[in-house]
């Protein structure tokens, strides 16, 4: 949050006394609460005594609350008394008026634009160095050149960078390598693609406003949005065939921007590229990656209409930038127009030991050259007009022009005369180092320069408002607009215009101009009409032989697209491959990177995934060979997951979106968006099944299976319909509730968590029909056997009619083949294990000496409640492995039984 100055506000409280002490968090950004006076109060209580509530208002408004003096001018001269002025205290205000709350005048509203200016750095001496919590990989501008956002994918924090303040002032939690970030004038869009949903933050508060799925088809590749614009950003996917993969994201609403191509891209255009945005949004280009890609892809747009083209060069780029207006681009090739049909002058490097950048603001450009004498050195010349004003050296900046050096790395190299300085991250890609560049300094003239990127849009009928920048030496004494009818600019450089309801022109163009002592600048903008006819891109013609016809998206939430011909439960074609794993003894330590919050099986048994939420990560172990083979970055701690013999589904419930991975290689292969109204709360799958997944809590055709469950195929992640459904059922997912499924997939277990009693709920899958028993009693989880025939309980086996069978003791089904635990003992007293095999009269083994079954420390009932009891234990008998979690939940035990099978 920032306060009225632009500064960011943290919230550690204060008292009279420490008002002036130095704030310790970095990262906090939350408001600080205000005091009053008492003195001001005891007169305002007065003041409402004599004079009444209206009197009152009138005297505090009078009296405390003091006129904005604001001006947009962003380097005042040297001798202006408010650069000697410390940072104004928020808490300096009059005591709130003790009316009652419906006569309280109404606050106005906050402009975000005046709460992002951009002021020079205030700090000793001429250079600064912040330290980085570890190496940066990526880097942008965003909030029109007020924040750099910086990613460490190792610490999985996303830092953000106030350039006035010259210091990081909050941490993002990230997913790691795979996300990607850009940022607006006022928006910072974060993007996981391991679950392609956008996550929206507002540059004013810090804290995110919105979610929202990724509205297109494929995997996300990369994004850009323009530093100082509001949108839209340029989308790039994965498709490998057909028209080229690149959409228009809408950044209020976050679905598809109502941008059209004005032909059809060609379908030769790179596609696996990195994108640099013009700060004001209009321009793109795309640099190929691969060692031996060249060219270029530029996509411009002019309001609804976009166009894409290759590059007029076939020379390898290593770095470019776009002027802020997109107009012109930056490369090794010099300084060439970014229009569609015009050539570039240059077909060679004009320089291969200087890299010539703009500023993140502004007209203004940077040399980066060679420091002579100095191998590991750059020098950095700040430039206006081709007139070099201020030179500054610096030691191991990242130099493009060096082979050794990555491409792009323009990222790390950031020039905001606004703030009077320049930002990189050197090669160690571990901080900061910040150093004031003024580019103005030393000019003997009055000079000013317009550094702000103007809205590119208006909406007929509605307000629009336009805030001017300027960096100037002098103050700004003069502001006008012309060229637009009704359009005024007053004293502080604000640009007010209401365009007419009826307004029909699609853009409109005017100046705007500054003044000091004789001189001026001006600015030319164009702004086009929201309200204008969108260009509707030309479908490319398909060929129906080579193009498959996708299925239709379900019309309504309520209407589900249903699977044709599928069962409820697809038997596997694939056979297990589970073996017997080779142990050096009879007991081994498998560590994981963190406490296990939830698990599942999968690969017929061959495979446990685990929920790792301190790691961000869902880890799969290999029975067979007794090691984490993969992992998987995941986004949230929300997350339900189930496996089957060959694929692996994670759900996000808040983003209802389903997504499907390969098992053994966790490559993504499909996702899904739910189109229902209610969130997921549970997740099942048979582990020796080719589906189908389970999903609890939705009720979906109208709960046709009285569980308020969801069956999806697998394949193409639709719903499964249901033609039949008889018996007893008694218990639904509706309520908190537990589910299981049997690993061949045609028996489910159903219990609930918090009623009483829980009840023990069998339904059987056959076909496209279910039928259920019911059994009125509290018996803890109920728990299918591998091949559906029995159920497990804390109070025994049942058999599909409910029935008890057997002993009535703790027991877990094996996870493959026939067999099953049983737990004996007292709980909070010594308890064993016994090991049962297909044989019924004698167990395998009976074990006592398990982590956590001493008695002291129950990791069944006390220390990790998240984990169930079969997700605490799994016994593989074609394996002969015991594998346990301990209560720390932190590494796994995994117990070799009896020999192993050849």
């Amino acid at each position: 949050m920032f306060d009225e100055d632009g500064q960011i506000v943290p919230n550690k409280r204060r008292s009279s006394r420490d008002d002036d002490d130095e704030d310790d968090d970095d990262y906090d950004d939350q408001p600080r609460k205000k005091s009053g006076k008492g003195l001001l109060l005891v007169v305002g209580l007065l003041v409402f005594l004599m004079l009444g509530a209206g009197g009152a208002v009138a005297a505090y408004v009078m009296w405390f609350q003091e006129p904005d003096k604001t001006v947009a001018v962003n380097n005042p001269p040297p001798d202006d008394p408010r650069l000697k002025q410390g940072p104004q205290n928020p808490d300096a205000k009059g005591p709130e008026a003790k009316v009652p709350e419906a006569k309280k005048a109404a606050e106005p509203k906050k402009d975000p634009d005046a709460l992002l200016p951009i002021k020079p750095v205030q700090f000793d001496g001429d250079r600064k160095t912040i330290a980085l919590p570890g190496k940066v990989t990526d880097m942008c501008a965003g909030g029109d050149g007020r924040f750099l956002f910086l990613c460490c994918p190792e610490e999985k924090k996303l830092l953000v960078f106030d350039v006035s303040a010259a210091d990081v002032v909050k941490a993002l939690p990230i997913a790691g390598t795979e996300t990607i970030f850009t940022a607006g004038a006022r928006k910072l869009l974060i993007i996981e693609p391991a679950t392609k949903v956008v996550h929206r933050f507002d540059l004013v508060t810090m804290e995110k406003d919105k979610d929202g799925p990724i509205p297109f088809e494929g995997n996300l590749r990369d994004i850009a949005l323009g530093s100082g614009s509001n949108g839209p950003a340029l989308v790039i996917t994965d498709a490998a065939a057909g028209p080229w993969p690149a959409q228009f994201l809408d950044v209020d609403s976050l679905t598809p921007a109502d941008v059209g191509w004005q032909s059809q891209p060609p379908a030769d255009l790179p596609r696996d590229i990195y994108l640099v945005a013009a700060a004001n949004g209009s321009r793109w280009i795309g640099l190929p990656k691969g060692k031996d890609a060249r060219g270029a892809v530029i996509v411009a747009r002019d309001g609804k209409q976009a166009s894409a083209y290759k590059a007029p060069t076939d020379s390898r780029l290593s770095y470019a930038a776009f002027t802020f207006d997109g107009n012109f681009v930056y490369s090794q090739l010099g300084f060439q127009p970014a229009r569609p049909g015009v050539q570039w002058a240059s077909k060679s490097v004009v320089n291969p030991n200087v890299v010539r950048l703009p500023s993140v603001t502004g007209s203004f450009e940077i040399d980066v050259e060679a420091a002579n004498g100095i191998a590991d050195a750059v020098k950095v010349s700040a430039m206006r007009r081709i007139k070099t004003a201020t030179v500054v050296s610096f030691h191991g900046l990242p130099q493009p022009f060096k082979p050794t050096e990555p491409e792009n790395a323009q990222r790390f190299i950031h020039y905001v005369p606004d703030a009077q300085a320049v930002y990189a991250v050197p090669a160690s890609r571990d901080k900061v180092e910040v150093a004031k560049l003024d580019s103005l300094e030393g000019s003997p003239k009055p000079t000013l320069a317009i550094t702000s990127t103007p809205p590119d849009s208006f909406t007929p009928g509605k307000p629009f408002e336009y805030r001017v920048r300027v960096l100037s030496n002098s103050p700004v004494n003069l502001w006008s607009v012309s060229g637009l009818v009704g359009a005024t600019a007053d004293q502080d450089g604000i640009v007010r215009w209401t365009p007419p309801a009826d307004e029909k022109r699609d853009r409109l163009t005017f100046l705007v101009s500054a003044g000091s002592e004789g001189r001026r600048v001006n600015q030319n903008v164009t702004v086009f009409n929201t309200a204008a006819p969108g260009l509707k891109t030309p479908e490319p013609k398909k060929d129906p032989k080579k193009d498959p016809v996708e299925p239709k998206k379900s019309p309504a939430p309520n209407i589900p697209v249903i699977a044709a011909g599928a069962k409820l439960v697809q038997p596997s074609t694939t056979k297990s491959t589970l073996a017997a794993p080779e142990m050096m003894g009879a007991h081994v330590e498998v560590a994981l990177p963190g406490k296990i919050r939830d698990a599942c099986v999968g690969g017929g048994g061959r495979y446990l995934v685990f929920h790792v939420p301190t790691a961000r990560k869902l880890v799969l172990f290999d029975t067979n060979t007794l090691k984490v083979i993969k992992t998987l970055p995941v986004t949230t701690d929300d997350l339900l997951f189930a496996a089957g013999m060959d694929k692996l589904v994670v759900v996000y419930p808040t983003e209802k979106v389903v997504i499907r991975y390969d098992l053994a290689t966790l490559k993504l292969e499909m996702d899904q968006t739910l189109e229902v109204r209610q969130k997921p709360t549970l997740a099942a799958m048979g582990s020796a099944t080719a589906g189908p997944l389970i999903l609890g809590g939705l009720p979906a055709q109208n709960n046709a299976s009285k569980m308020s469950l969801t069956f999806l195929e697998l394949q193409s992640l639709n719903e499964v319909k249901i033609d039949k459904v008889e018996g007893e059922f008694k218990v639904t997912t509706g309520a908190a509730a537990f589910l299981r499924a049997s690993a061949d997939g045609r028996t489910l277990g159903v219990s609930f968590q918090q009623l009483q009693p829980s009840g023990l709920q069998i339904a059987k899958l056959e076909g496209n029909a279910i039928k259920g028993a019911y059994l009125g009693e509290s018996v803890g989880q109920v728990l299918p056997a591998a091949n559906g025939q029995r159920m497990y309980t804390d109070k025994g086996a049942f058999d599909l009619d409910a029935k008890p069978v057997g002993p009535r003791e703790t027991m877990v089904p094996a996870i493959e083949g026939a067999g099953y635990l049983s737990v004996a003992g007292p709980a909070g007293g010594k308890r064993s294990v016994s090991v049962w095999g297909s044989a019924a009269d004698k167990a395998l083994a009976t074990l006592e000496d398990l982590p956590g079954f001493d008695g002291k420390t129950d990791p069944f009932e006390r220390d990790n409640p998240n984990l169930a009891l079969d997700k605490r234990l799994f016994w593989a008998p074609n394996a002969r492995v015991l594998i346990v979690v301990p209560p720390a939940a932190d590494r796994l035990h995994v117990y070799q039984v009896g020999a192993a099978k050849k």
